[in-house]
Protein backbone atom coordinates (compact mmCIF):
# COMPACT_ATOMS: atom_id res chain seq x y z
CA UNK A 1 0.00 0.00 0.00
CA UNK A 2 1.21 3.33 -0.64
CA UNK A 3 1.63 5.92 1.90
CA UNK A 4 -1.39 8.98 1.75
CA UNK A 5 1.49 11.41 1.87
CA UNK A 6 0.70 14.23 -1.00
CA UNK A 7 4.24 14.55 -2.84
CA UNK A 8 3.82 10.85 -3.10
CA UNK A 9 1.54 11.64 -6.24
CA UNK A 10 4.12 12.98 -7.61
CA UNK A 11 7.21 10.69 -7.22
CA UNK A 12 5.11 7.69 -8.28
CA UNK A 13 4.37 10.44 -11.65
CA UNK A 14 7.82 10.87 -12.00
CA UNK A 15 8.85 6.89 -12.01
CA UNK A 16 5.95 6.06 -13.90
CA UNK A 17 7.53 8.91 -16.24
CA UNK A 18 10.90 7.51 -15.88
CA UNK A 19 9.54 3.72 -16.45
CA UNK A 20 7.95 4.92 -19.98
CA UNK A 21 11.69 5.98 -20.91
CA UNK A 22 13.14 2.75 -20.18
CA UNK A 23 10.13 0.74 -22.16
CA UNK A 24 8.60 -0.99 -18.93
CA UNK A 25 5.30 -0.27 -19.86
CA UNK A 26 3.66 -2.40 -17.01
CA UNK A 27 5.70 -0.50 -14.15
CA UNK A 28 4.61 2.56 -15.70
CA UNK A 29 1.01 1.65 -15.39
CA UNK A 30 1.32 0.65 -11.63
CA UNK A 31 2.80 3.99 -10.79
CA UNK A 32 0.06 6.01 -12.53
CA UNK A 33 -2.66 3.67 -10.82
CA UNK A 34 -0.35 4.69 -7.48
CA UNK A 35 -1.21 8.71 -8.40
CA UNK A 36 -4.61 7.95 -8.43
CA UNK A 37 -5.13 6.21 -5.28
CA UNK A 38 -3.49 9.04 -2.88
CA UNK A 39 -6.56 11.76 -1.96
CA UNK A 40 -6.24 14.97 -3.86
CA UNK A 41 -6.23 18.45 -1.75
CA UNK A 42 -5.04 21.35 -4.43
CA UNK A 43 -5.68 21.92 -7.74
CA UNK A 44 -2.20 20.97 -8.29
CA UNK A 45 -2.79 17.29 -7.13
CA UNK A 46 -5.85 17.37 -9.30
CA UNK A 47 -4.29 17.76 -11.88
CA UNK A 48 -1.27 15.22 -11.68
CA UNK A 49 -4.35 13.09 -10.95
CA UNK A 50 -5.71 14.12 -14.56
CA UNK A 51 -2.48 13.59 -16.48
CA UNK A 52 -2.02 10.58 -14.95
CA UNK A 53 -5.47 9.59 -16.55
CA UNK A 54 -4.54 10.62 -19.91
CA UNK A 55 -1.12 8.65 -20.10
CA UNK A 56 -2.84 5.67 -18.79
CA UNK A 57 -5.66 6.17 -21.67
CA UNK A 58 -2.95 6.35 -23.88
CA UNK A 59 -0.90 3.50 -22.65
CA UNK A 60 -4.09 1.44 -22.72
CA UNK A 61 -5.00 2.39 -25.62
CA UNK A 62 -1.12 1.33 -27.48
CA UNK A 63 -1.97 -1.82 -25.52
CA UNK A 64 -5.29 -1.83 -27.74
CA UNK A 65 -6.98 -1.97 -24.12
CA UNK A 66 -9.52 0.66 -25.78
CA UNK A 67 -12.30 0.18 -23.16
CA UNK A 68 -9.86 0.74 -20.29
CA UNK A 69 -8.63 3.52 -22.52
CA UNK A 70 -12.21 5.28 -22.82
CA UNK A 71 -12.60 4.78 -19.12
CA UNK A 72 -9.18 6.75 -18.35
CA UNK A 73 -9.66 9.46 -20.57
CA UNK A 74 -13.32 9.79 -19.81
CA UNK A 75 -12.08 10.26 -16.07
CA UNK A 76 -10.63 13.73 -17.05
CA UNK A 77 -12.93 16.76 -16.16
CA UNK A 78 -14.00 19.07 -18.90
CA UNK A 79 -12.09 22.13 -16.95
CA UNK A 80 -8.60 20.10 -16.84
CA UNK A 81 -5.94 21.42 -19.03
CA UNK A 82 -5.50 18.13 -20.43
CA UNK A 83 -9.54 17.45 -21.19
CA UNK A 84 -8.40 18.05 -24.74
CA UNK A 85 -5.99 15.84 -24.89
CA UNK A 86 -8.48 13.66 -23.61
CA UNK A 87 -11.00 14.26 -26.09
CA UNK A 88 -8.31 13.68 -28.92
CA UNK A 89 -7.23 10.45 -27.49
CA UNK A 90 -11.08 9.28 -27.10
CA UNK A 91 -11.67 10.39 -31.17
CA UNK A 92 -8.84 7.48 -31.66
CA UNK A 93 -9.70 5.14 -29.39
CA UNK A 94 -13.25 5.13 -30.45
CA UNK A 95 -12.10 5.09 -34.03
CA UNK A 96 -10.10 1.96 -33.42
CA UNK A 97 -13.14 0.87 -32.25
CA UNK A 98 -14.81 1.43 -35.23
CA UNK A 99 -17.83 3.30 -32.67
CA UNK A 100 -17.98 6.21 -35.48
CA UNK A 101 -20.85 8.01 -33.99
CA UNK A 102 -18.43 7.99 -30.75
CA UNK A 103 -15.70 9.46 -32.86
CA UNK A 104 -17.65 12.12 -34.58
CA UNK A 105 -19.07 13.58 -31.27
CA UNK A 106 -15.76 13.91 -29.87
CA UNK A 107 -14.10 15.20 -32.93
CA UNK A 108 -16.84 17.75 -33.09
CA UNK A 109 -16.72 18.62 -28.90
CA UNK A 110 -12.58 19.21 -29.80
CA UNK A 111 -13.24 21.50 -32.88
CA UNK A 112 -15.47 23.72 -30.64
CA UNK A 113 -13.49 23.81 -27.60
CA UNK A 114 -10.00 23.64 -28.98
CA UNK A 115 -7.75 27.01 -29.56
CA UNK A 116 -4.79 24.96 -30.83
CA UNK A 117 -4.82 24.94 -34.34
CA UNK A 118 -2.76 21.03 -34.40
CA UNK A 119 -5.84 19.84 -32.26
CA UNK A 120 -8.46 21.47 -34.37
CA UNK A 121 -7.28 20.08 -36.98
CA UNK A 122 -6.77 16.59 -35.97
CA UNK A 123 -10.22 16.77 -34.93
CA UNK A 124 -11.37 17.91 -38.95
CA UNK A 125 -9.49 14.87 -39.91
CA UNK A 126 -11.31 12.45 -37.52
Amino acid sequence: MIPQHHRIRFAQHSLAIASLATNQRAQAIEYLANCLNVKAQTATQKECINRSYLFLGYLFYENLELPKAITALRSIPAASYYYEDALLGMCWTALKAKQWDACLTFGQELQKISAKPPLRCDAMLI
